[in-house]
């Protein structure tokens, strides 16, 4: 544990382009085959060469509670070699709990050794304003439903002639501690997880 984040550690799933079958990826056709998985163990490493992007994963299964949400950031030690950890995904939102996917990539001009259960990222946590009514994988959400914060921020526009709301309240509740992570994720059993099947093959 950090002094405002906990460490989290790498699985042993990736997956890589499968660049003997794909000359390039059309964005507009389905990716479920585009991507081969691989496995590492014991001292087995995964090896990730110069401009190399793969797929990997978090060994934790972690989530946040409907009143913080988490992000993903790297760790300096690795960031000094030239490894990234997320390009875009890393952001937990409110009530979603998961093996969270890491977007690798090497910058250096080496090869890097990646290992099963070496720490490979750290998760930061901030608290909302206000819990979130309707949170990551509640049904609500799937259904496309507005949730009330929308209906009331929409009314107070037009009260104001304005296209916003007002400022968001301050929080009145103190910040979490990070054990509140764990426990969202003892009460949700199973959450959804991103729909992108070459993601959830990780999760």
């Amino acid at each position: 544990m950090q002094p405002a984040s906990i460490d989290l550690r790498l699985g042993n799933r990736f997956l890589i382009f499968d660049k003997a079958n794909f000359s390039a990826i059309d964005v507009r056709k389905p990716l479920d085959n585009f991507m081969k998985e691989t496995s590492i163990g014991g001292d087995k490493p995964f090896i990730l060469h110069p401009g190399e992007f793969a797929l990997g994963v978090i060994h934790e299964w972690v989530g946040v509670g409907h009143d913080m949400v988490g992000r993903l950031e790297g760790k300096s030690s690795l960031g000094r070699l030239g490894l990234i950890v997320h390009a875009t995904a890393g952001f937990l939102d409110p009530g979603n709990c998961l093996h969270m996917t890491l977007e690798l990539h090497n910058l250096g001009n080496l090869p890097i050794m990646l290992y099963h259960m070496m720490p490979i990222a750290q998760l930061a946590f901030m608290p909302l304003s206000s819990a979130c009514e309707i949170p990551y994988g509640d049904a609500r959400r799937r259904a496309g439903l507005p949730s009330r914060t929308t209906n009331r921020a929409t009314a107070g526009a037009r009260r104001n002639g304005r296209e916003e709301g007002g400022p968001a309240p301050v929080a009145e509740t103190p910040i979490a501690s990070p054990a509140t992570p764990a426990m969202a994720c003892a009460h949700h059993s199973r959450l959804s997880v991103p729909s992108r099947k070459v993601a959830t093959r990780l999760s």
